[in-house]
């Protein structure tokens, strides 16, 4: 055989050779190097993705704190408010004391009961069914309803009924059995409401 041909065929091989060591080379290359990095890469977009989320979700739970936050600032007055209008379960001597001294002032005699009603033990309050007749003139009366409106209780009044006197101005006897003196304009007072009295 010739030097020329053997040079070429060993040429030829020497060239098989290195396209077979470069395809190997390729392929591990490809497959130790490229294809973990491909999968880190996406990994580390999984991860990025899924810390953006969660940042959302926190920035938004931040703003609805920050916003629930203002909103109790601005309702607490209001509710400090709210509980001074419940009958603070130290304070119900004075309550009545209160509604009596309110009748006594405008001159009306007053009789009061209080019973506590069944759906207090359902809630954090008591509600308390008050019953209030009454006996004096129309204007006194009507004064005091608008003062026992204006006490800083919640009172929700159920039923309130008039009655007139059965005599008539032209029979009127100014002194009854008794001998106490009774006004023409008496007017008889029936009021049912219901209090809240904290427990």
């Amino acid at each position: 055989m010739s030097p020329i041909k053997l040079y070429e065929q060993l040429g030829s091989r020497k060239i098989y050779a290195k396209t077979l060591l470069g395809l190997v080379f390729l392929f591990g290359l490809i497959n130790f190097v490229m294809i973990p990095e491909i999968y880190a890469i996406k990994n580390l977009h999984d991860q990025i993705i899924t810390q953006k989320i969660n940042l959302e979700k926190s920035i938004t739970r931040e703003r609805d704190i920050v916003m629930l936050i203002s909103k109790k600032n601005k309702v607490e007055p209001e509710l400090a408010k709210l509980d001074r209008s419940f009958v603070s379960s130290s304070k119900e001597i004075e309550f009545i004391n209160a509604i009596e001294g309110l009748a006594s002032n405008k001159g009306i005699s007053l009789d009061l009961s209080i019973n506590e009603t069944e759906q207090s033990t359902k809630n954090s309050y008591k509600e308390i069914s008050l019953n209030i007749q009454a006996k004096g003139s129309f204007v006194k009366l009507m004064e005091f309803l608008a003062s026992l409106e204006s006490m800083n209780y919640y009172i929700n009044i159920d039923t309130l009924e008039f009655t007139g006197s059965n005599r008539s101005v032209q029979s009127f006897d100014p002194k009854n059995a008794e001998g106490t003196t009774a006004s023409p304009t008496d007017v008889s007072l029936r009021l049912n409401a219901i209090t809240y009295w904290k427990k």
